[in-house]
């Protein structure tokens, strides 16, 4: 069994470029300059399904949480919204190496608006879910198939001896 949480992080982030995004936080030394959007991966979900002897099925769920600072009072850009846009084209053609995607889809999409002293936060949380399947990626990895042809065929009672 091969967890997906950092596989998924890895594609999700590699397929937003050029857009910047991190995992869980914005790294200390990195300046973000207010205007620009960026991508937070803040959390996942996961939970197996379809198991049998040859596949590990997992239903997988992923925030995309789209950020926007601006100065206290500015009124919020399309860029935020643009950015949605893109994001949204882009997972439809998710994929991650070694894993078979069988479904996506955008489950919820959350506007999170906040504002302190100085700035305003403009935040777009989007939800995906997808189905991934191990299967192939496992199957090429083993040598369990390298059996010859024969080994496939139904063992009858008496060839035991």
């Amino acid at each position: 069994m091969i967890n997906p949480d950092k596989y998924i992080r890895g594609a999700v982030i590699e397929l937003l470029k050029p857009m910047r995004a991190w995992y869980v936080t914005v790294p200390i030394p990195i300046k973000v300059p207010d205007g620009e959007v960026y991508a937070i991966i803040p959390n996942q979900s996961k939970q197996p399904t379809e198991i049998s002897k040859d596949c590990y099925d997992w239903a997988c769920q992923v925030n995309i949480d789209l950020w926007q600072v601006s100065s206290f009072g500015n009124p919020p850009s399309t860029a935020l919204d643009d950015a949605v846009e893109v994001v949204l084209n882009k997972m439809a053609n998710f994929s991650i190496p070694t894993w078979i995607v069988q479904h996506i889809e955008l489950e919820n999409q959350v506007d999170l608006p906040v504002t302190s002293t100085d700035k305003t936060i403009y935040r777009k949380v989007l939800t995906f879910n997808m189905w991934l399947d191990r299967k192939m990626a496992e199957v090429e990895r083993t040598t369990v198939n390298s059996m010859p042809p024969e080994a496939d065929y139904p063992v009858e009672i008496g060839d035991f001896d």
